[in-house]
């Protein structure tokens, strides 16, 4: 059985019909393009373009 990399699906955003996560990197956020595959739940399986090893931001909006 092969391991998969999966985040969730809230975590993804979509500019012009490519995904996208945040991604905290040398004290900065950055946009990354992902592939994403099989989607279980709230999962979906991540492809291409990203590790493990890398940090995920959700920006939250409206913050009181």
């Amino acid at each position: 059985m092969s391991k998969v990399l999966a985040i969730k699906e809230e975590n993804i955003y979509e500019i012009d019909e490519e995904k996208y996560v945040d991604i905290y990197v040398n004290d900065k956020i950055q946009k990354q393009k992902i592939k994403t595959g099989i989607k279980e739940g709230e999962y979906i399986e991540v492809v291409e373009k990203l590790t493990e090893k890398e940090n995920i931001v959700k920006i939250i909006e409206n913050i009181k």
